[in-house]
């Protein structure tokens, strides 16, 4: 009977520190998924800041103070979302020819949701896909350059006077334009109560236009 019984005792144990390993097991899968969302959001978040400083920085370039280096913003009616924002600089060659090159933002639903622990409670996020395209003037149609971001929670273009407040009608009002601000969220591929920051929501890229005074 004791024999029975110290088995016993020990099968439970037994049972017992597996179930810790294995808890202590998901615990640290959770946290390494947790880590690799956190690590691809940061790594979009910083190619994404990257193509907007290079591009926001060229507007302009080159081109005389009497034309108007972009059209205004398309804005989509929603809170911080722009649909389409397209702006050009001019490039000149080794042999003096200027090519005019024109940038655009598409910024899309891709039609798909994802759900947001925000400490407790859940929301869900529409996400929009962001494609940049390209053309030179009178020589190529737009192609899309530089690949797509397809996890945008939100992407809000502005045209900023000197006192950084929204230009109103900023093409007629070009003199007021200071600078430029893109404002974008992205939300991390994965989502567990291990992320400590669900959606990336702080990227801010400032450039100054300049076609206007300092």
């Amino acid at each position: 009977m004791q024999f029975l019984f110290d088995n016993l005792t020990a099968t439970v144990i037994a049972m017992t520190v597996l179930l810790i390993l294995a808890s202590m097991q998901m615990r640290a899968t959770r946290q390494q998924v947790a880590q690799t969302s956190q690590d691809i959001v940061q790594r979009q978040a910083g190619q994404l800041t990257t193509w907007l400083e290079k591009d926001l920085g060229q507007i302009g370039k080159n081109m005389s103070d009497d034309e108007t280096a972009f059209e205004e913003p398309v804005d989509s009616g929603q809170k911080w979302l722009t649909e389409k924002f397209v702006f050009e600089h001019e490039e000149i060659d080794s042999t003096g020819t200027v090519d005019t090159v024109r940038v655009r933002y598409l910024i899309e639903s891709t039609g798909s949701s994802r759900e947001i622990d925000m400490g407790g409670t859940t929301k869900s996020v529409e996400l929009y896909q962001l494609t940049r395209e390209k053309k030179v003037v009178g020589e190529t149609g737009w192609q899309a350059k530089g690949g797509s971001i397809p996890a945008l929670e939100y992407f809000d273009v502005d045209l900023l006077d000197r006192n950084a407040e929204p230009v109103s009608d900023p093409v007629s009002n070009e003199d007021d334009v200071r600078s430029v601000r893109v404002r974008f969220s992205l939300v991390a591929p994965y989502q567990n109560e291990e992320l400590a920051v669900p959606v990336s929501r702080t990227n801010v890229v400032i450039a100054r236009y300049p076609l206007g005074d300092s």
